[in-house]
């Protein structure tokens, strides 16, 4: 790996960094296919609000219901619109399928790659070192391992995450734990240099005091410069208006987790006209009334 690169992608992952959508048209025969005048649409929309770097074909993305085309096609269009960085997602079950994946993304633009545990195979410690030493070797880009226990079924041990850190396999984490206390923990032993970026919309302010140098955004799709505000206020220290941030964004980001991501943050994008319908790939369903509902009255909130 080459540190020089790897210490200036770091310099770049700060800030809101929305982890995109994937719009899809539904067509005749129940199937749907990308649609990429609304991906355009939406990368235009957070790129106007002034992000500089943003996720593609991650989980809020379906990426596990794209093909191999659509994959490639996604991130190539996103690396051709965006004018920052783009982080593409490569997680799969097995280190084989991930590392195909991470050298397709590589292919078509990709300029690091967001790497979830393992799900299903439940891998030990030693193989989670085991796997993302082999991704990082096979695909030759800089590797942000995102830790999402409610996902994969398991939690990332921090002595994975120091090993991994310490070897320059990775130069991040996205957390999304939970855990204020694992957060803390990598914080306190992780070497200098290395990226913590929060999972978790609701956990932004409390991340950042602790070192983290921004989120990986669900709501940063739909309200840009509501993250935004957040992570701006810490990054000049004014923890006051961080708080004020935080809190007046809490009720949307509820309601955007009121029912399996990407469901409802596809419906308030669809609603506000930024991408054109909330089409899902089964075995996701278009948000409830109820859910609906809350988005409604929590973007309101915001105006």
């Amino acid at each position: 790996m080459n540190s020089n690169i790897n210490r200036d992608l770091a310099n770049k992952l700060i800030g809101a960094i929305p982890a995109l959508v994937t719009p899809f048209i539904p067509s005749v025969d129940s199937n749907s296919t990308v649609d990429f005048v609304s991906l355009r649409k939406l990368i235009e929309h957070v790129q106007s609000a002034g992000i500089k770097c943003v996720v593609a074909c991650g989980s809020t993305g379906e990426a596990v219901s794209l093909s191999d085309q659509e994959f490639c096609a996604v991130v190539k269009n996103t690396r051709e619109i965006f004018q920052g960085t783009v982080i593409a997602g490569c997680g799969a079950s097995s280190t084989e399928r991930s590392i195909a994946l991470g050298i397709l993304a590589k292919n078509s633009g990709a300029q690091a790659l967001l790497v979830v545990n393992p799900p299903y195979n439940k891998p030990t410690p030693a193989g989670l070192v085991a796997h993302y030493t082999a991704l990082a070797h096979a695909t030759s880009l800089p590797l942000i391992a995102y830790n999402v226990p409610g996902r994969t079924g398991m939690n990332m041990p921090v002595d994975v995450v120091i090993e991994l850190a310490r070897s320059g396999m990775i130069i991040g984490i996205k957390e999304a734990s939970g855990s204020i206390e694992q957060m803390t923990e990598i914080a306190a032993r992780a070497p200098q240099g290395f990226v913590i970026l929060s999972g978790e919309d609701s956990l932004v302010l409390p991340a950042m005091s602790l070192g983290a140098t921004g989120v990986i955004s669900v709501a940063a799709n739909v309200v840009p410069r509501a993250v935004m505000a957040i992570t701006a206020a810490v990054e000049r220290g004014d923890f006051a208006a961080a708080r004020t941030a935080q809190l007046a964004i809490f009720p949307l980001i509820q309601a955007l987790f009121n029912e399996s991501n990407p469901i409802p943050i596809k419906a308030i994008l669809a609603q506000r006209g930024i991408i054109a319908q909330d089409t899902l790939r089964l075995p996701l369903l278009p948000a409830s009334a109820t859910t609906r509902e809350k988005l409604s009255a929590a973007i309101i909130s915001l105006a």
